[in-house]
This record gives C-alpha cells, sequence and structure tokens, in this order.
C-alpha cells in the first residue's frame, strides 16, 4: 500500500485540512483590528473536493484527519459533510477544532459524526478578558457551546489555552478548575508571537 511520507522518510497518517479561512472572531493575536481579505468562495476547495482529497489520503493509510479554519462552523453545510466523511470513511478518526461559539446549534448532529476528538480554543474565563482578546466574542455563547457538546455525548473534549504573560496566567488554576468541572482535557500551550503587528 502506498503511503504518505515526510522528507525524512517518516510515515504521516494524521492530516489537518483547513475548510474555510473566515471567523466569527478577530483575535488580536491571530488578525489585525481591521481584519483580513477574506479568500473568495470561488477560490477555495468545495466539500466534494475535499472529499475527493479524504480519499485519496485515506488510500495512503492517513487513519485521522482534523478540520480547522478559521472558525469551521461558520462555514455553511459543514456537519452536513462531516457526516458523510463519516459515511464513506466509517472507520477514519474525525477530529474538529472551534471556538466553541456555535456549537450549542450543532452539538446534537455533531454527536452523529462520532467525533474522535474535539478541541475547543478558550484563553480566559473572564468576560472582559475575552471581549478584548476576540474583539467580537461572547464567553456565554463559548460555555454554552462546551457544556451543550457534553450534554450531547460527544467524548474526546480537550480544551486549548494560549497561556500570555500579564494576560491570563493567573487564571491557571481557575481554568484547570473549570475543565475539571466540565470534565474536559486541559492543553496549555505556549504563546508564540507572530511578527511585529501581533502580540
Amino acid at each position: 500500500m502506498d503511503e504518505l511520507k515526510d522528507t525524512q522518510g517518516r510515515r504521516l497518517n494524521y492530516v489537518r485540512i483547513s475548510v474555510t479561512d473566515r471567523c466569527n472572531y478577530r483575535c488580536t493575536y491571530c488578525m489585525p483590528a481591521e481584519g483580513v481579505v477574506w479568500q473568495d468562495h470561488a477560490h477555495i476547495m468545495s466539500f466534494e473536493e475535499i472529499l475527493d482529497l479524504c480519499r485519496t489520503l485515506v488510500s495512503l493509510n492517513v487513519r485521522k484527519i482534523r478540520f480547522t479554519g478559521g472558525e469551521p462552523l461558520v462555514r455553511r453545510g459543514m456537519v452536513d459533510f462531516l457526516l458523510k466523511v463519516r459515511e464513506q470513511f466509517p472507520q477514519l478518526k474525525i477530529a474538529l477544532t472551534t471556538n466553541a461559539s456555535l456549537l450549542e446549534e450543532f452539538s446534537d448532529k455533531l454527536k452523529e459524526v462520532g467525533l474522535s476528538a474535539l478541541n475547543i480554543s478558550l484563553d480566559t474565563l473572564n468576560p472582559v478578558k475575552f471581549k478584548n482578546i476576540t474583539r467580537t466574542g461572547d464567553i456565554e455563547a463559548v460555555f454554552r457551546g462546551i457544556w451543550s457538546a457534553r450534554n450531547a455525548g460527544i467524548t474526546g473534549i480537550k480544551l486549548n489555552t494560549v497561556l500570555i504573560r500579564g494576560f491570563n496566567d493567573e487564571e491557571i488554576e481557575d481554568i484547570l478548575q473549570f475543565a475539571k468541572k466540565s470534565e474536559v482535557l486541559l492543553r496549555l500551550i505556549e504563546f508564540m508571537p507572530l511578527g511585529d503587528d501581533v502580540w
């Protein structure tokens, strides 16, 4: 069987696919205040093309695909697409990374997908800090999304928190307790500045 390998000859069985560059947040460490120029819909892969890509990857012994963005759930038809992926590739591990702001709407259908992992980005529990860092976000929608995913029976939920000195480093214990209460796995991620125009 043909396999996907990197330049060092290592077998690759896990691939990330970004389905959109669009997001309903404008996080300060992700994009400038004025936002970015979105790709025209005609210039991004259709779901049919992504499904063909998945088929090729599975044929190359890829066993897990993570779908990301931007925010993947802002793309219309995303959950129906994931259901098609599950239907065509029942043994494939399907993972999703989201900011959880839309999870309340989609949790029940995502349960049908049978996700192997659901990663949720959340850098603070403080509503004011959250509003400042996302510029547009409502932290209560995120909390509702997390609980709706748990109540729907989705397992393998991870909370991704980027640690930023002077912003959320004093919240580590509170975030840990929140993760414990929510029965999700907390992952602390090192903040990596991208350039002069971001933190």
